[in-house]
């Protein structure tokens, strides 16, 4: 210990010595010790999150440095005691928002704006503190090696080097040092191949990915400040170009066929052309599912740019029509279900005997994406609940709780005069659905903390959710009811009491097929194939599975199975349960839908059918409007009904897209046409056109609180 003493004081003498020699040098180390801070934690955040230390590292250098040059600045006003404390402060306060990126990332697998996180601490601490301690704990090195730089300054720095205030001409020079680096990243992003992720497409996550934390915490704060109009504008394109001068060769085939069966025609004599037009079934031709609207009148009325434009994008969309399905299910009962990180990979005959029953007994949807959003659950919920994408991270279901969602299921329903309840087991009000679920029109909410106690004392499983809840409203018909499953949530552990009540099961259907996590995770999901089995009895015992319709999909894919310390995860388990790691969106995001009614394994078994093309959560509102037989205007819903003449589309909000033709990758700008298919580019462009369109105005549906400018009031 005296050695190191003698050393210490033999430095800070030497130290001291040079000091005084060169004082002036000396002082301006104390400049460079924040801009090299950020960078170190840039690079280290790109390093942890796996999104290539070496690439794009020009966007960190010029950002990290710049906002360094603004920190030293401030910590150059003072006096030498207090600068040093400011630079301290300030360094600690940079460590803490890099560790809670990381640690974010590594819990949700992405990146949070510093907003959000403060929206939902309360929330975190509440619901899940002991997750979110064992995280901390097991974050520790991580932690530390974030915090080097203010240990660093702590120890050495502080104690060796001047702070002292510095001159007027010194202190210009690094503010416009900041200025100069900001300024030239901003324009390099503006004019680099990223152009789309830092303006029109801004989105925080892939905003932090591609240019760093730093420049995406700037771009959080002036764009939520002085708005995004780069990320409102509409490029009006008509929904019949969508397809325009793009033929695949099934296409130019088929197209032959017909030319060829006229031109047999022509020799055909009068009475025998009499004779095969009546025989031809005379065309059906259908309404349009589209209403009303005031758009005119609002445009006529405003002077907002943003709000003229979208209604003009309105009208220039093409609404989708009526088909063979409207009203199928007019009259009958919903029960709409939100399954916690659940999988298509969980639907086995023998596993999970009812799931597979009412995924392929009813509509059965063999190409079905959710999307994720970059939201957990929240988003997810918002998704199949809405019919537009979430845009606006993990504030934007809870920032509905005061606005019109006019066309969601529980309102549309709840207008008809159904007796409508949501149920959830977990905390009443995380994620503010004390306050959400009543504008999504149900008339009560029973979670844990509201009832739910009371109707389900144990495990607080799904199992026992459905069974506890299922008397609720069976005799009020007609019902609309959603349900928020808890049951699929992480960590998956071989000690959870649901996985020891049911591996014997599950071991014996699947074997030593997967690992000891992922049975964990099979045996979570087994809730809910027993809450699904007992609700369809009761449901059948009642008489009246013919006249209830089952529409159930997952919040996001069971990210909690991928390798992490926060999830408990030494290696990745989602390849285990998917069969191969997934290294695209819709190969990570492929799902099921179910949709279901005992009316399709019986009266109307003939409409039971396959659907084939691409479908996802945002096609739920509309499709079930159009079965429901509601009055709804597709033009104001992203997603599409899939019986309707609207062409299929999935997109993510990361702007890639899956269509009938294939599938485009954002992050690589690449597309991969299906088999057989030949596109141009110019079919690629349009659609990335059309993609930007959607997340746009759906966005502004939420920001502008579109449907109450459209509709007025609330009901």
């Amino acid at each position: 210990m005296q050695f190191l003493k003698d050393l210490s004081q033999r430095v800070k003498n030497r130290l001291v010595t040079v000091s005084d020699k060169n004082k002036k040098i000396l002082d301006k180390i104390h400049v460079l010790v924040f801009p090299a801070a950020i960078l170190y934690s840039e690079i280290l955040l790109k390093a942890i999150g796996r999104t290539g230390v070496f690439t794009n590292l020009n966007y960190p250098i010029l950002f990290g440095v710049g906002f360094g040059l603004f920190c030293a600045f401030f910590a150059s006003l003072f006096s030498e005691k207090v600068n040093k404390i400011i630079g301290a402060v300030l360094l600690f306060v940079i460590g803490v928002c890099f560790i809670a990126e990381c640690m974010i990332y590594r819990n949700m697998q992405y990146y949070m704006p510093i907003g959000a996180m403060t929206s939902v601490a309360g929330d975190v601490m509440s619901g899940y503190s002991s997750t979110l301690f064992s995280t901390i704990a097991k974050s520790v090195p991580t932690i530390l090696v974030f915090q080097i730089p203010f240990i660093a300054y702590l120890i050495v720095i502080n104690r060796f080097v001047p702070a002292a205030r510095q001159g007027v001409k010194w202190l210009f020079g690094v503010f416009l040092g900041g200025l100069l680096l900001s300024g030239i990243g901003d324009t390099v992003a503006c004019e680099g191949e990223g152009e789309a992720k830092y303006t029109s497409q801004y989105k925080f996550d892939p905003a932090v990915q591609y240019f760093g934390l730093t420049a995406g915490l700037e771009l959080d704060v002036a764009y939520g400040i002085f708005g995004n109009e780069a990320a409102d504008d509409l490029v009006l394109v008509l929904d019949e170009e969508l397809y325009e001068d793009e033929m695949t060769e099934e296409v130019m085939d088929e197209e032959l066929t017909e030319e060829s069966s006229e031109g047999k025609a022509d020799g055909v004599n009068a009475s025998e052309e009499t004779e095969s037009a009546e025989a031809k079934p005379k065309k059906i031709v259908y309404d349009k599912n589209e209403m009303d609207l005031p758009l005119d009148e609002i445009t006529a009325n405003t002077s907002d740019k943003t709000l003229i434009n979208m209604n003009e994008y309105v009208k220039s969309q093409k609404a989708s029509s009526q088909n063979e399905y409207t009203g199928l299910f007019e009259g009958k009962n919903l029960i709409l279900i939100c399954a916690e990180a659940f999988s298509d990979a969980v639907i086995d005959p023998e596993l999970t005997p009812t799931l597979y029953r009412l995924t392929h007994n009813g509509f059965y949807f063999s190409e079905f994406y959710q999307p994720y959003w970059g939201g957990s659950t929240s988003t997810g919920e918002y998704s199949m609940l809405m019919g537009i994408a979430p845009l606006r991270d993990i504030r934007t279901f809870p920032e509905t709780s005061n606005k019109n969602l006019y066309f969601t299921m529980g309102n549309q329903l709840l207008r008809l005069g159904y007796n409508a309840t949501a149920f959830h087991n977990g905390s009443y009000t995380y994620y503010s659905r004390n306050e959400t679920h009543y504008n999504l029109g149900y008339e009560e909410y029973i979670a844990f903390g509201n009832g739910m106690a009371d109707l389900m004392p144990n495990w607080g499983t799904d199992q026992e959710m459905f069974e506890g809840t299922v008397g609720t409203y069976i005799d009020n018909e007609p019902f609309s009811v959603y349900y928020m499953t808890g049951s699929g949530h992480f960590p998956y552990q071989t000690s959870h009491p649901v996985t020891q009540a049911n591996i014997e099961y599950v071991n014996n259907i699947v074997g030593d097929k997967y690992d000891d996590i992922t049975k964990a995770y099979l045996c979570a999901q087994m809730e809910l194939e027993y809450g699904l089995a007992y609700l369809v009895e009761q449901l059948e015992a009642k008489g009246i599975a013919d006249d209830t319709v089952i529409a159930m999909t997952t919040d996001h894919y069971p990210y909690g199975l991928k390798k992490s310390s926060t999830y408990g995860n030494s290696q990745d388990h989602l390849g285990n349960l998917y069969g191969e790691y997934p290294k695209t969106p819709w190969e990570q995001d492929r799902n099921a839908w179910v949709l279901w009614s005992g009316c399709l394994e019986n009266e109307y078994k003939d409409m039971a059918c396959e659907i084939s093309e691409p479908t996802y959560s945002l096609d739920m509102v509309p499709t079930l409007s159009n079965l429901f037989g509601l009055e709804y205007d597709s033009r104001l819903l992203i997603g599409r009904d899939v019986f309707s003449d609207a062409d299929p589309l999935v997109l993510w909000t990361d702007n890639s897209w899956v269509t009938d033709k294939g599938k485009y990758d954002a992050d690589t700008g690449t597309f991969y046409p299906d088999e057989g298919v030949v596109v141009s580019d110019k079919y690629v462009n349009r659609i990335n056109t059309i993609v930007a369109n959607k997340l746009s105005f759906s966005g502004n549906i939420h920001n502008y609180d579109y449907y109450d400018i459209l509709f007025g009031e609330k009901d």
